[in-house]
């Protein structure tokens, strides 16, 4: 079962390589492209996407369901989401990505409630539906481990609040060094996931409210533990910094950070 569950990861991780080369080709060329899945590849909680964890299987769906929206094909993107939010259930914010296409692949000058555009907003609700069956079956289950064992609520803020004013007081004052690099990787990973989501809103607006609103439910659902793994699937971040990595400079750096980290 281990290995069935590492295999799954690392073909998942295969699939969101290719959409994510998929989605930054267009803009970025080639090596950009490249430049992308190398940085996801080497970002510092990579080795996830080689584990069971959901990590690897998210970004295959996710980033799968992305780039078929670039290519218009709704339906498929879709199916993806709804089994991205059958993964994890931050993938229920794909209904943004998809409405976006939705809302710009009609015509509203001349506007007719057609069948056709009625089926194509069922579609845009895929990942909702998806959840709400996910729910019934298994809800109250996983808000018993989810409450008890891993301390993690929708917006849980009281242990948020707690949680951040003790990380910053260990990151600020704290004697144990270790715990310091810890928090400030937390942190650090936060504030780029934030900043490269708030840089490609113009160009990748679906995709980048997606990746926002992802941040806010995993930074808000409890301490700050694990948030560099929670940033791992954020698509902007990539595509960000595929493209700062054009200037040499900026891609040795990074390279070499991102590894040393890792």
């Amino acid at each position: 079962s281990a290995a069935a569950g590492v295999l799954i990861a690392l073909l998942g991780t295969l699939g969101g390589m290719i959409a994510l080369y998929d989605l930054a080709r267009e803009d970025l060329g080639e090596d950009g492209a490249l430049r992308a899945v190398f940085y996801l590849l080497i970002f510092p909680s990579a080795f996830f996407l080689a584990q069971v964890y959901t990590e690897g299987l998210f970004i295959g769906l996710a980033f799968g369901c992305l780039a078929l929206l670039r290519r218009q094909k709704l339906l498929y993107a879709a199916l993806l989401a709804a089994l991205a939010t059958l993964t994890r259930s931050v993938g229920v914010l794909l209904i943004v990505p998809l409405a976006f296409a939705w809302l710009n692949a009609s015509d509203w000058k001349q506007f007719r409630l057609t069948p056709a555009l009625i089926g194509r907003g069922v579609l845009v609700l895929a990942p909702l539906i998806a959840y709400g069956l996910w729910w019934l079956a298994l809800g109250h289950q996983f808000t018993l481990v989810e409450e008890n064992y891993f301390g993690r609520a929708l917006f849980n803020l009281e242990s948020f609040s707690r949680g951040v004013t003790f990380a910053f007081e260990q990151f600020i004052a704290g004697e144990n060094r270790q715990m310091r690099v810890y928090y400030g990787m937390e942190f650090a990973a936060v504030a780029l996931a934030v900043v490269t989501s708030l840089f490609t809103l113009r160009r990748y607006p679906g995709l980048s409210l997606f990746g926002l609103l992802a941040i806010v439910i995993s930074v808000t659902s409890g301490a700050p533990q694990s948030l560099i793994r929670y940033m791992l699937p954020i698509p902007a971040i990539y595509l960000a910094l595929g493209r700062w990595g054009r200037a040499q400079v900026f891609d040795r750096a990074w390279t070499f950070l991102s590894l040393l980290v890792f």
